[in-house]
């Protein structure tokens, strides 16, 4: 293994210990912070974010303004791709070990099982917010779709590496 890929390993590493322990520890959001979600989510969104866990919301709100910070600005449908990026997760049936495990079997994508939806998150997630009323360019931003501005893209990008 090459000294950089030694390196990425070892942030990815990090980065998945510090989401592990955020999933173990995370408490409800305090009410300002939910009125500020609240207030760039349509009906239909704000019904999809209240699937998610409690360390699911906290993670979302926290890239969602990590991605206002890079971009300088806070467009209501980048900022709603944002607190809903990983929605399709939601649906996996998968626990914080099941994800856990499921991130350590990148091979199983293949059929509709757990492990097979929550590697397919990205597109479930699209479609659930379309199904929602969203726009098509926040489905486009969470679906990773070629269609999605990419100055937006690149910053949630960034802003999920946390």
């Amino acid at each position: 293994m090459s000294s950089v890929a030694r390196r990425v390993w070892r942030s990815r590493s990090a980065h998945r210990a510090r989401r592990f322990w955020w999933a173990l520890t995370a408490r409800s959001l305090r009410p300002t912070t939910r009125a500020w979600v609240d207030g760039y989510l349509l009906a239909g969104e704000r019904e999809l974010f209240d699937t998610l866990t409690r360390s699911d919301q906290r993670h979302h709100v926290q890239v969602a303004r990590r991605m206002i910070a890079l971009v300088g600005e806070s467009e209501r449908e980048w900022v709603a791709a944002a607190l809903l990026h990983d929605v399709g997760k939601a649906v996996c049936g998968l626990g914080t070990l099941g994800r856990v495990v499921a991130t350590l079997m990148p091979w199983c994508k293949a059929g509709d099982g757990r492990v097979a939806r929550y590697h397919r998150h990205e597109q479930i997630g699209a479609s659930l917010l379309l199904s929602a009323g969203s726009s098509a360019t926040t489905a486009a931003l969470v679906g990773k779709w070629d269609e999605a501005p990419q100055r937006a893209a690149k910053a949630l990008f960034e802003a999920d590496d946390l």
